[in-house]
């Protein structure tokens, strides 16, 4: 029997419950593949089975794999998954974690020494000063500096940009230190400069939508002389501030050297959920149009219509009440730290002493719930305005404030907040902020959501009980 296939049978019967398309994406012997992974489709399960089959199969040692996750959370989630079947020598000899990371190892190990990297405190101080040199504001010099430390050396960008980076770099070689980018650019440099080979047989890149310009070149400098296998969604890009853009991953579906494979079957949430989450991402233009379904049947979000934002804190309280909810997860989500917070004292006000619902809630941004599921779901403030959040544009955008790709990117951080969701999906939109009217949320009407009643997720749950 062929060695791929034996190994399948083995692995399957110590329990690892892949789905066909799954399976496909892991034993495929080429040396190129991208796999377009929706959201709750079992992303980290296919990629912590292809390290074991490029281990097991195909006889790279663990130290020759390079396996890049956009955080240091998913990196430990996945030596975890990986560790009852790889020896913890070999597991410590795998380069698992963030490319900046890992990198950076290298760089230490190709130089025999290590940089300073600068503190946050005083990057703040050194960004500032830079600032107030080139008369511009804290707030757009961060934003210009990390648009412009994601590309490629060489670029050329505005002349005010180019003062800014000038001053700003600088200062760093006056304190013989480097920043979190100054990482990437002399990795770089290793690679294509000196020419330096890489020390890696596979690449292997988690979320690999969100990487930027210099971290693409990275990429195809480091699998020159290694296999490739990128793992992602274009549809949750959502860190264009940063410089991230979906056109490196997205090449790669017409790359005839490349080996594409599709996850479709969403395994977190039911089907009531994805049918609107599929209607809401159609109206992005680069959208892949991936037919994500479920195995599984449930009602469809609600969508809750509240006279301002306090009667909407208001009825958050009470229904976390009501429900005494016992082993569920929950989560709040909103577009910005400070609805965050706002919410968090708002409905603190509302429960009574005794109830105290936050040692089970999460808070989060739509940002920052990227990764993260839940059994349950409230969205806050589904309003124009906040939902797409459009009050300025994002610095790393070269069209007008509120343009077409302000929105898309806006409408992919909705997507992602919506598909958190496991069993239950509350969106709220109250029609007054801060004492002034407001529009309903334009992605309610894309999600086919505008006129559909508010069905509570109990009476769904009666009715399915019972039979109708």
């Amino acid at each position: 029997m062929n060695p791929r296939y034996s190994w399948q049978r083995r692995m399957t019967a110590d329990g690892w419950r892949l789905t066909e398309e799954q399976w496909a994406a892991v034993l495929s012997p080429a040396e190129r593949i991208a796999v377009y992974a929706g959201p709750g489709t079992g992303k980290t399960t296919v990629l912590a089975a292809r390290v074991l089959y490029l281990i097991q199969v195909c006889h790279i040692p663990p130290a020759g794999l390079l396996v890049t996750t956009f955080t240091r959370e998913a990196a430990v989630e996945l030596r975890e998954r990986l560790r009852p079947w790889i020896s913890g020598r070999a597991l410590l000899d795998m380069e698992v974690g963030t490319l900046h990371s890992r990198l950076l190892r290298w760089w230490i190990r190709e130089r025999g020494r290590a940089p300073r990297i600068l503190t946050p405190a005083e990057q703040t101080r050194v960004v500032d000063g830079a600032a107030r040199s080139c008369g511009m504001t804290a707030e757009q010099a961060w934003a210009a500096l990390a648009l412009d430390k994601s590309r490629r050396p060489g670029y050329s960008g505005e002349p005010d940009g180019n003062r800014l980076r000038h001053a700003y770099q600088q200062e760093l070689k006056r304190r013989g230190v480097w920043d979190f980018d100054d990482i990437l650019l002399n990795a770089y440099d290793l690679l294509f400069l000196e020419g330096k080979r890489s020390p890696w047989r596979a690449v292997l890149v988690d979320e690999a939508q969100d990487l930027n310009e210099i971290q693409s070149a990275l990429v195809e400098g480091l699998c020159r002389k290694a296999s490739l296998f990128l793992i992602g969604d274009d549809d949750q890009s959502i860190y264009g501030f940063r410089g991230a853009e979906p056109k490196y991953f997205q090449s790669h579906l017409v790359d005839r050297k490349t080996s594409v494979f599709h996850l479709s079957i969403n395994h977190r949430s039911h089907q009531g959920l994805v049918i609107p989450c599929n209607r809401l991402i159609a109206h992005n233009r680069d959208s892949q149009r991936k037919a994500i379904r479920s195995r599984r049947t449930g009602p469809w979000p609600e969508v809750r219509d509240f006279g301002d934002e306090w009667e909407q804190y208001r009825w958050l309280g009470e229904e976390w009440i009501r429900e005494k909810v016992q082993g569920a997860t929950l989560a709040v989500l909103a577009r910005t730290h400070q609805e965050l917070q706002e919410a968090f004292h708002a409905v603190g006000r509302w429960m009574p002493a005794k109830s105290d619902p936050f040692p089970t809630l999460h808070w989060h941004t739509f940002h920052g719930v990227k990764g993260k599921e839940f059994d349950r779901v409230y969205i806050l403030n589904a309003v124009e305005g906040r939902a797409p959040h459009l009050l300025r544009s994002h610095p790393s955008r070269e069209n007008r404030k509120g343009g077409k790709e302000d929105v898309e990117e806006e409408r992919r951080l909705f997507y992602v907040a919506m598909t958190r969701a496991r069993e239950r999906l509350v969106i709220c939109v109250p029609h007054q902020l801060r004492g002034r009217r407001v529009r309903v949320s334009r992605f309610i009407g894309e999600a086919g959501l505008r006129d559909r009643p508010a069905v509570s997720w109990w009476s769904w749950m009666k009715r399915v009980l019972r039979g109708n």
